[in-house]
């Protein structure tokens, strides 16, 4: 274990001084990628409010899984939406973590924070 949080290299592959690293740290810290994740936050917030909108709409009592259906298919658009969303968070986890590393990644509590809803996204 502790030959991983040694190496330097981003997922055993990217030295630290590697181009596509640098490249994509200079991305990852710029204002503009803050901004266009924030903004898709702000849309995928949105977006889900607006889809539970729909399935509270649609609710019944004794099917509540044919609300859930019957909300994702009368607004298809919002699910293309949300899903376009959580492509740009995952993209951003996979940048941030080859640009400053995972370990270093995992070691801040809002980063692990933003990794699991990610990835409970998916679930």
């Amino acid at each position: 274990w502790r030959k991983f949080m040694d190496d330097e290299r981003s997922y055993l592959l990217f030295p630290a001084k590697a181009q596509p690293r640098k490249a994509l740290a200079r991305v990852v810290h710029s204002a503009a990628f803050g901004n266009l994740i924030f903004v898709t936050i702000i849309v995928s917030v949105v977006l889900l409010a607006r889809f539970y909108e729909i399935r509270y709409q649609n609710f019944k009592d004794d099917e509540p899984e044919k609300s859930f259906q019957a909300a994702s298919r009368s607004r298809p658009h919002l699910i293309v939406l949300q899903r376009c969303c959580l492509a740009v968070f995952l993209f951003e986890f996979l940048a941030v973590t080859i640009a400053d590393g995972l370990f270093k990644y995992l070691s801040d509590a809002m980063n692990v924070l933003d990794a699991t809803i990610t990835l409970l996204s998916f679930a």
